[in-house]
């Protein structure tokens, strides 16, 4: 059949055969689909219940998939393409703390490790991937089966991952102080979630202590003050 036909509706709605076996990780399929020719681009058809606009590589970065990756990227897998919220498979894998799969993109792309999206509905501009982990754990709303499910860390102990994230980012050119238009710098999410470990691992690799955020209803307040708001006593040690 034509790879880039959909699969039969009733069997998989409107996913074409390399997104279907990308979600399902089944990287031999993967392979095979890919080396005949298959779109390592093509996303869920229109008609989808809930579509998501995902591309394979993005959803191989959001459920930690790092063989699809590698092979997705092997096949030309356009990193810079965004979904409707304006992340790209980078922002996707730093928020989830996926940090060998953002080894794999930042050391094919390091040009999109500071990389900037635009939610296509509200057209808000959205954090750097290295805000995005710094903040990290973005479904913590969600039952803890579905947070697995995905690949989420929930567990404080998993902090490690996301500090991996920053130190892989950074090492490939990120801007640790970086901050977009009225959003927070790396440092500032961290300190705002408490989360020490990342705290100390930006400041381990240069951030600003004193650089404020601005532009919110934060505005003016350092990452101490945003910590000591907030009650993160071990972020204010840091």
């Amino acid at each position: 059949c034509r790879l880039t036909r959909t699969l039969n509706k009733l069997e998989v709605v409107g996913m074409t055969a390399v997104y279907a076996a990308t979600i399902r990780n089944r990287t031999d399929l993967l392979a095979e689909l890919l080396a005949r020719g298959g779109d390592p681009d093509a996303r869920r058809a229109a008609k989808a219940r809930g579509d998501s606009d995902a591309s394979p590589l993005f959803v191989a970065a959001q459920y930690n998939y790092v063989e699809a990756v590698r092979l997705l990227i092997a096949a030309g897998a356009r990193q810079e393409e965004t979904m409707k919220n304006g992340q790209t498979a980078i922002n996707q894998a730093a928020n989830f703390g996926h940090w060998e799969i953002v080894a794999l993109l930042a050391e094919s792309r390091p040009d999109l490790v500071d990389f900037v999206g635009v939610d296509k509905w509200t057209g808000q501009r959205i954090g750097t991937p290295l805000v995005a982990a710094a903040g990290g754990e973005p479904y913590a709303g969600e039952p803890p089966a579905q947070r697995k499910s995905a690949g989420v860390p929930s567990l404080p102990s998993e902090e490690a991952d996301y500090a991996k994230v920053i130190w892989t980012l950074v090492e490939h050119g990120a801007d640790v102080n970086a901050q977009e238009r009225g959003g927070p710098t790396a440092l500032i999410a961290a300190a705002m979630n408490g989360k020490s470990l990342i705290v100390e691992a930006l400041l381990g690799e240069g951030a600003d202590p004193d650089k404020p955020w601005l532009g919110s209803d934060y505005d003016g307040m350092t990452p101490a003050m945003i910590a000591a708001k907030h009650n993160h006593a071990k972020a204010i040690d840091v």
